[in-house]
């Protein structure tokens, strides 16, 4: 199959790799090794070496070679999680598609590895998927195999008809579970896409704008390779040509696309940063224009300092977020410099590393702003970061600008535009026909005849939240579990605590989870049920969820993991059980791809994981030995229930022996407010880098505009920003230390550098739209009030998705409004989207039109200067009908800027 040559690299990694496991563990040192682990780890990783070992000499040879590429390109946590079995099916189908394949001798061996016959796109569960994919595109005979570029463009098409856009939790479903599902957001579409693409031999990868720094929020896209060049496509979102999509004036202002590559050999492309095993590589040139960035690293005295990480940052939902990590180079060509090629708008550069000195190897670490947005005329910049011990710590707030690159984007042609329409209609109506589908009528009525009253309707609402996972909300709901019960939850119709259980689910939960999972919580969690609170039983003991992990069945098989002499001792002090976690369970970063999440039962079998896995697990282990424990929503810390509160497991809860209160600025109406995260942050400098804590997940602790937070000493930074609409943002920044025992005060504001004058008032033409009666009005008719909102959608695409979740988010500050909120689509069968009806029932005062035509919103797009096409597109009109803001296409924060021009702020 491979080449003599690629094959024998591929073999020595792959035999690194098969004796990893076992070297990393044998011989490890613990003081609690014998009362947790034993010999059952090095068991474990033994058995899974023979497992593979004999998947293999079962394999024809062009199958062996693919499945020791798999294993010799995979981060460890795959092989301890999955069976070789299922990468045996993914090698089947590679050595298919390289021998009878419709592109078969048409791709280059490497790009084949990695674009087609690897297993994994993103951070999502690998399950069988390729077959599963492949036959089904198959059976539709539409995807053309001429070109490679004319099967990426139908297999596209494929994609839409059986999937779209919608916000989701950070989890990322695997292809099959969107399948299923039909809905997931971006990550989740590319990912299916990539998948559809990989399973008919077309190379593809996903690529991501990992921040914007025009707008909040983040995109991914899809790449293909077609005879020796990639293209772009919008994941589910075809167009009749490749390098075409709403995203491209977005991805014109990006500072950074990248992606992921999963091969030990090196990449071509240029890198910047990496993840464990993982290097991410730099694509934004294909979609921007960009200047060649050197920053040097250098101490007080001048010195240049090689090996220190530099992270390149821009402002991204309130925060300085990381887009590019950077050392600094060791050979003299790059002594103590980091290069990036990257966009013209500003950056963030933090610096962290080691200096070798008399006194040992000391930390330094430096940070400063780099205004690339000013040297447009310019191919290259250098700038200096100057490092030292601890971050600046002013004890005062500083303001700034924070400026986004300019467009450089050019709109294709309307002609072109038009094409393709009438095959993306159709694919809509077979993915429509295809979610009608999921909700089965007979099926549902059996089971909810279990329940009453509210408790029929909330079930109601489960079973059609499940979409194509109905059957196993069925299979729980219809599971007799008396046996099991404790005697109180007896009473009654009997099933109300499974919609108890069900609710402490993720809706995306809803669309993947297995009924064996849930059955298996509740077996373990029953005996403790009767002395615990509910609010504390159920989401803390019984609930499966703990992160963002796939769920698997593991409460059982940990609970009888652990000796009874450990398990009473864990019972006692739920503390110690980290402290074993932590030091039995061995990371290797190296080895690893942190965005994954290793099971916790092959955590704790294999002795391996990621330090958010060991986390999982420990709270994983707790609640299978009847602690109530969670990961602490503000800063991410193991705790567990001490029968009053939750108790950090990580550090001793007397650390945090200062007081933060934060309070919003009552003195103005336009503030950023605690519940507003994308607006702020609070940050604390630890492991040698500002981390985000997260205060607006605790909204229940905040009280009259305040918020007290109990916090350890160290350095602290309160960032808040109010974006402009060119893109720009006002920042203010206060950095301070907190002391053992100090009470601080700290009011969020914005910045209040002067803003660009406002733009001019612009008149609009007259125009006219369909009531849903199917009235004319006209905008003349309409009666004159001082600023309105007019706003076209276009409902199932994700720029539109994003301004009508936004919406519902802010729809208490929306619903205080008392201007006139008019939203127009183009047909009646726009207003049947989840997203449209769920933001009209939030918002009743909305007022809805039918627009038929495009000619409205591309005339007005054109009077007030932005770029005609683009949806949704957002008009604030005055009483006299002229335009005091407007908006169009993708604007992450666009509901902000609205409430803002509509109350005149």
């Amino acid at each position: 199959m491979f080449s003599t040559k690629y094959y024998d690299e591929i073999t020595t990694e792959f035999r690194r790799r098969m004796e990893l496991p076992e070297k990393s563990i044998c011989g490890k040192v613990s003081s609690v090794k014998q009362k947790i682990l034993s010999d059952r780890t090095e068991d474990f990783l033994r058995e899974k070496k023979k497992e593979i070992q004999d998947v293999m000499a079962d394999c024809t040879e062009e199958e062996r070679q693919a499945l020791t590429f798999l294993y010799s390109a995979m981060p460890v946590s795959d092989m301890l999680d999955y069976p070789a079995a299922l990468f045996l099916d993914y090698a089947k189908h590679g050595v298919y598609l390289w021998q009878d394949g419709p592109f078969s001798g048409r791709i280059p061996e490497h790009i084949f590895a990695d674009y087609v016959l690897h297993h994994r796109i993103n951070n999502e569960d690998i399950t069988k998927t390729r077959k599963f994919f492949h036959d089904r595109i198959q059976e539709t005979g539409s995807v053309r195999t001429d070109f490679l570029y004319n099967a990426a463009v139908d297999i596209n098409y494929w994609c839409a008809g059986e999937a779209t856009y919608r916000s989701t939790d950070n989890r990322t479903q695997n292809p099959c579970t969107m399948y299923g599902a039909a809905i997931g957001r971006c990550g989740e579409e590319s990912t299916l896409t990539v998948t559809a693409l990989r399973s008919m031999g077309v190379p593809a990868r996903q690529v991501y704008a990992p921040l914007w720094s025009h707008c909040d929020d983040n995109h991914a896209w899809v790449e293909v390779w077609c005879d020796g060049q990639w293209y772009f496509l919008g994941a589910c979102e075809p167009e009749p040509l490749l390098n075409r999509g709403w995203f491209q004036e977005a991805s014109s202002r990006a500072m950074m696309v990248h992606s992921r590559w999963f091969d030990s050999c090196e990449p071509k492309e240029e890198q910047v940063g990496k993840k464990g095993a993982v290097r991410i590589l730099n694509h934004l040139s294909r979609y921007a224009p960009t200047v060649s960035l050197s920053v040097k690293a250098e101490d007080e005295e001048g010195n240049l300092l090689p090996g220190v990480k530099v992270e390149f940052q821009v402002l991204n939902q309130g925060a300085f977020g990381t887009i590019a990590e950077v050392w600094t180079g060791c050979e003299p060509e790059n002594y103590g410099i980091a290069g990036l090629v990257t966009g013209y708008g500003d950056l963030q550069v933090s610096a962290g590393g080691y200096r070798e000195s008399h006194k040992g190897k000391e930390w330094l670490y430096g940070e400063r702003r780099i205004p690339l947005h000013c040297m447009e005329d310019k191919q290259k910049a250098e700038f200096v970061v100057k490092m030292k011990s601890l971050p600046e710590c002013p004890e005062e707030s500083m303001e700034f600008v924070f400026h986004a690159p300019r467009t450089g984007y050019k709109a294709f042609s309307s002609d072109r535009e038009e094409a393709g329409k009438q095959r993306l209609d159709e694919m809509i109506l077979h993915r429509n026909q295809k979610e009608k589908n999921f909700y089965e009528e007979a099926e549902a009525s059996n089971v909810l005849m279990l329940f009453k009253g509210q408790n029929r309707s909330q079930a109601e609402e489960i079973l059609r939240s499940a979409r194509g996972n109905m059957r196993e909300m069925i299979r729980f709901l219809e599971w007799d579990a008396a046996e099991y019960l404790p005697s109180a939850w007896k009473k009654g119709d009997g099933h109300e605590w499974k919609l108890k259980v069900l609710n402490t689910l993720r809706e995306k939960d809803y669309w993947d989870i297995d009924a064996d999972i849930l059955k298996d919580c509740c077996i373990n969690a029953f005996p403790y049920a009767e002395n615990l609170p509910e609010d504390i039983f159920f989401p803390f003991l019984l609930s499966p969820r703990v992160s963002d992990e796939m769920l698997r069945p593991c409460r059982t098989m940990l609970s009888r993991y652990l000796s009874k002499d450990v398990t009473e001792e864990v019972r006692k002090c739920p503390a110690i059980l980290w402290k074993a976690v932590d030091e039995e369970i061995r990371s290797l970063p190296k080895e690893e791809y942190e965005d994954l999440i290793t099971s916790s039962y092959h955590c704790l079998r294999g002795g391996i994981g990621s330090r958010h896995s060991k986390k999982v697990l420990c709270v994983n282990l707790c609640r299978s030995l009847g602690i109530p424990a969670r990961l602490n929503p503000f800063d991410g810390t193991v705790e567990y229930y001490n029968g009053e509160d939750f108790t950090a497991a990580e550090y001793l809860a007397d650390d945090r022996k200062c007081r933060l209160i934060l309070c919003e600025d009552d003195s103005t109406e336009h503030r950023p407010k605690l519940s507003d995260w994308e607006h702020y942050s609070l940050e604390r400098f630890e492991e040698g880098r500002f981390l985000r804590l997260w205060p607006h997940q605790i909204p229940d602790r905040i009280k009259d505009g305040e918020l007290e937070l109990k916090l350890r000493t160290g350095i602290y930074r309160i960032l808040t920003s109010d974006r402009r609409k060119n893109g720009d943002q006002i920042v203010k920044m206060t950095v301070f230390s907190l002391k053992e025992g100090e009470d601080r005060r700290e009011t969020l504001s914005f910045g209040k550098l002067q803003e660009e004058s406002g733009a001019a008032e612009v008149p609009v033409k007259d125009f006219v739209l369909k009531t849903l009666k199917g009235t004319d009005m006209a905008l003349s008719e309409m009666p004159e009030e001082e600023n309105v909102l007019f706003l076209w959608l276009e409902p199932g695409r994700e720029p539109t998705e994003h301004i009508l979740n936004e919406l519902y988010d802010k729809r208490r500050e929306f619903a205080e409004l008392k201007n006139s909120l008019y939203v127009i689509v183009k047909n009646s069968e726009d207003l049947k989207n989840v997203t449209v009806q769920r933001t009209i029932k939030a918002l009743p005062r909305l007022s809805l039109f039918i627009d038929d035509s495009d000619e409205n919103a591309a005339a007005l797009a054109q009077q007030v200067g932005e770029e005609k096409g683009n949806l949704p597109l957002a008009l604030v009109l005055n009483h006299e009908k002229k335009c005091l803001y407007s908006s169009a296409g993708y604007n992450v924060g666009l509901a902000d800027a609205l409430l803002k021009n509509l109350l005149n702020m």
